[in-house]
C-alpha cells in the first residue's frame, strides 16, 4: 500500500529531526529538512508532563518549517526493540504470516498479544512441499508503541508508521549499498545516549541492536576532567576528538576509555555474526549519528575493529540543495524514515 505525502520524524534525546522527501522509490529528492532541542529532561519519560513538552517542541517545528502535510513516520528508539533470527517452516504464501505468528510466539519473551511485531525474510529454502524461512523478528511492545502515538497526536500530526530507529537507519544508506548484494555492512549510529548497531548483507537487515551507551558520556567526561560546563565540553569534543596532537592528546585520551566501551560492545556484534555465519566477512563499517565527525574516530574505529570504517552518507542517490548537506549524517534516522515507500 503506497503512502500518501508525508515526513519522517525523528525524536531523540537531544534533538527532533523532521526530514521530507518526495518521489520515494522513483528519483527521491529532499525538499525539506529541520530539527528544535529536545526540552531538557523530556526526553524518555512517560508523564504527561514530559509527553506534552515533546509535543509541543514537535508542533513548533513544524509550523516554523511550513510544512503541508500532518501525516508522519516516527521511530522508536532501537533501546526499546526486540530483535532476533527465527527458522520456520510454512506451506506457502497464505499460510506464511500464520506460521510466522506461531514460530515467533515460542521465541517471544513477553506473551506475543502484547507487542507489535514484523519479520524480515532473510532466505526461503524449498524442502520437498514445504518451505523453510529465515527471518528477522523485530517486536515493540504495544506500551512503548502508543506512547509514541500519543505523542504525535497531541502534537497535531496523523502517525502513518512506527518504525525501529534500525530499519530506518538502513534504509538511509541503502542507496549506496546496492552494487554487492552479497557484501555484508555494519551500520554504526553513535547517538546522544545510545548507539544502534546493525548488520546488513546487501541491503537487507540481518541483525539490530542497541547499547546505552553515546556521546553524552564522552561529553561528560570531558567536563568533569577539565572542570568544564557541558557546553563547553561538547566543543572540545567536537573540535578535538580523539586528535593526539593537541594539549598532548589529553582530551583524546579522556574520550578513548569511552569509545573502547562503545567498541567492545561493537565487536561483540562483530563476533556473534562471525559464529552465526562463520563463512561470510564484514567488507566495512559506516559510520551515522551526531558523532560520526569527531576528529581521529574513523581511523581510531578502524584500527581497534580490523575493518575499513568509513562515514556514511544517508543522502547518497537523492538530490538535494547545497545548503542541505550539513551535518547530514545526524538526520539519517529522519532520511531513512523519509525514504519509507509502503506500509
Amino acid at each position: 500500500m503506497s503512502l500518501p505525502k508525508f515526513f519522517g520524524l525523528d525524536i531523540g534525546n537531544n534533538s527532533i529531526k523532521i526530514v521530507m522527501i518526495k518521489d520515494q522509490g522513483k528519483s527521491p529528492k529532499m525538499v525539506k529538512y529541520g530539527s528544535i532541542q529536545t526540552p531538557d529532561g523530556a526526553y524518555g519519560n512517560a508523564d504527561e508532563a514530559s509527553k506534552k513538552k515533546i509535543a509541543e517542541a514537535i508542533k513548533e517545528l513544524v509550523d516554523q518549517m511550513k510544512l503541508d502535510t500532518r501525516n508522519v513516520v516516527t521511530a522508536v528508539s532501537e533501546r526499546d526493540v526486540f530483535s532476533t533470527k527465527i527458522k520456520f517452516s510454512f506451506q506457502d504464501e497464505k499460510t506464511l504470516d500464520e506460521s510466522a505468528y506461531w514460530a515467533i510466539s515460542k521465541i517471544m519473551p513477553v506473551p506475543i498479544d502484547t507487542v507489535n511485531y514484523g519479520y524480515l525474510p532473510i532466505s526461503v529454502i524449498q524442502d520437498n512441499e514445504k518451505k523453510d524461512m529465515e527471518a528477522l523478528v523485530i517486536s515493540v511492545e504495544k506500551k512503548i508503541s502508543a506512547h509514541y502515538a500519543e505523542i504525535v497526536e497531541m502534537a497535531g500530526l496523523l502517525p502513518l508508521a512506527l518504525e525501529t530507529e534500525g530499519v530506518a537507519l538502513v534504509r538511509s544508506v541503502a542507496l549506496s549499498l546496492a552494487n554487492d548484494k552479497l557484501q555484508n555492512t555494519l551500520i554504526v549510529d553513535i547517538g546522544s545516549n545510545s548507539t544502534s548497531i546493525c548488520i546488513v548483507k546487501g541491503q537487507n537487515l540481518l541483525y539490530s541492536t542497541s547499547i546505552p551507551t553515546g556521546s553524552d558520556v564522552i561529553t561528560r567526561s570531558i567536563s568533569q576532567s577539565f572542570n568544564l560546563d557541558m557546553v563547553q565540553a561538547e566543543e572540545y569534543k567536537k573540535t578535538y576528538g580523539l586528535n593526539e596532537q593537541v594539549f598532548e592528546g589529553k582530551i583524546a585520551n579522556v574520550i578513548k576509555p569511552v569509545m573502547d566501551t562503545i567498541l567492545i560492545d561493537i565487536n561483540r556484534a562483530l563476533q556473534f555474526f562471525r559464529q552465526d555465519q562463520p563463512e561470510s566477512s564484514m567488507a566495512a563499517v559506516k559510520l551515522l549519528g551526531e558523532t560520526s565527525a569527531m576528529p581521529g574516530l574513523i581511523s581510531y574505529m578502524t584500527k581497534y575493529l580490523g575493518i575499513t570504517t568509513e562515514v556514511g552518507d544517508p543522502l547518497f542517490g537523492i538530490h538535494v540543495d547545497k545548503n542541505m548537506t550539513e551535518n547530514k549524517q545526524t538526520f539519517a534516522v529522519a532520511i531513512g524514515l523519509a525514504l519509507k515507500t509502503d506500509l
